[in-house]
């Protein structure tokens, strides 16, 4: 089955997104993704603004990718803070379209070839 895209008509459990150099995204109490360093450099080297988030829910994978232009409902606003460290996209009604329990988590992210950035989803406990 090929990843959906998620349309808005509808690492270990830790709070903060540990240092590393690899790209990596974290969601914690507010339903948001957050994204490191690196994730932010990927997503926005070719002027993305908006990210595009997609949904394999048979293998559980998420992957994120930046577009330029918005899809009212597609795709998320990237805001990104002043040194472009980190950026976050605000994802309520995905998280809760997953069946998100709550509880933070981590997860690392892969570069994809096509400038995707892709990564597990955790199992989460009830």
């Amino acid at each position: 089955m090929s990843p959906e895209t998620f349309n808005f008509v509808v690492v270990p459990n830790t709070r903060r997104l540990q240092i590393t150099s690899e790209p990596a995204v974290s969601v914690s109490g507010h339903p948001a993704f957050r994204f490191n360093k690196k994730a932010t450099a990927i997503l926005t080297a070719n002027g993305g603004r908006y990210v595009t988030v997609r949904w394999d829910k048979e293998e559980r994978k998420v992957a994120f990718s930046s577009e330029r232009k918005q899809d009212p409902k597609t795709s998320y606003k990237l805001t990104v803070n002043r040194p472009g460290t980190q950026a976050a996209i605000s994802a309520r009604s995905f998280l809760q379209y997953v069946g998100w329990n709550g509880k933070p988590f981590a997860i690392a992210l892969r570069a994809a070839e096509d400038g995707k950035l892709e990564g597990n989803w955790p199992k989460q406990e009830e």
